[in-house]
């Protein structure tokens, strides 16, 4: 049994009233099901993960970058399909 929830897009994760993204993935600890609803994710996760197209790769890794911190996400990774690893 996993100690998380994995979620793949599309689902909401509702940061505020203003704020609200679609990451590919996402993961939520056990111990936080309460920010589980029905209308998606209220509040930071413990991982979002992106998959961003080359096209806008610079200005997603900065914006959601910039958003992902400032609401405390603790892990945020990029996902670069054409990058090496």
């Amino acid at each position: 049994m996993s100690n998380f929830f994995i979620f793949y897009a599309p689902i909401d994760v509702i940061l505020s009233q203003t704020e609200v993204r679609q990451p590919d993935l996402v993961m939520v600890s056990c111990q936080r099901v309460e920010i589980l609803t029905d209308r998606g994710i209220e509040g930071s996760p413990d991982l979002v993960i992106e998959i961003i197209p080359p096209s806008s790769l610079k200005q997603d890794k900065m914006n959601k970058l910039v958003s992902y911190a400032y609401f405390n996400i603790p892990e945020y990774w990029i996902v670069d399909p054409n990058g090496g690893t």
